[in-house]
């Protein structure tokens, strides 16, 4: 009798579960993308950035901190000889907005799928998408979705996405800052910010 009742209650238990997996209940809530797409790229690449907020490297799920850049946003990018993690353990600011970027339904003809900052500012320019820094002499103000790369004079060194701008600050999520996605404050005529990819 314990054996049979036993025997149904995986039954059941299995049968919940699929009921569950049908119903598009999430089954694991951790740094899920939940937004819905409005239709507005830069309305939902900025949510979509804001829902990643506090994820850590080290883990898929991103619940436990690293520090050797696994990532799933490197995952869904793609193995790169020559890095630990089994080819996923590389520098991942770029795969993050490139994640966003496609999680937002935007093509890679408007935000390249790349791990590399110098090859993402390099497809804006070309694109003629690209708009330089105050500190580099250029007049744009950013808006929200624009993708805001850092560095010295033209070399890029880090990327994030733009959450917005009050004319004097630019307000930006970022992933790998600090071996996490998380925000960032700083002013417009910053040295550090050295263009915008729009």
């Amino acid at each position: 009798m314990k054996k049979k009742l036993s025997r149904w209650t995986a039954v059941f238990t299995v049968l919940l579960l699929c009921m569950g997996l049908c119903s598009g209940l999430p089954v694991s809530a951790a740094y899920e993308n939940t937004h819905i797409n409005s239709g507005n790229p830069r309305v939902d690449i900025v949510e979509i950035a804001k829902s990643q907020i506090g994820y850590l490297e080290g883990s898929l799920e991103g619940t436990v901190k690293g520090n050797n850049n696994y990532t799933k946003y490197n995952v869904w990018n793609g193995r790169i000889s020559g890095y630990g993690s089994d080819g996923y353990g590389y520098p991942w600011c770029h795969t993050f907005v490139s994640w966003c970027a496609n999680q937002a339904g935007i093509g890679t003809g408007v935000i390249p799928r790349t791990a590399g900052t110098g090859t993402g500012r390099s497809f804006f320019v070309r694109q003629g998408t690209y708009q330089q820094s105050a500190a580099n002499g250029g007049s744009y103000v950013p808006q929200a979705g624009d993708i805001i790369y850092y560095g010295s004079g033209s070399s890029p060194s880090h990327v994030g996405i733009v959450s917005g701008c009050n004319g004097s600050t630019v307000y930006a999520i970022e992933g790998n800052c600090s071996d996490m996605v998380t925000t960032r404050a700083i002013g417009l005529s910053d040295g550090y910010i050295i263009g915008y990819g729009v």
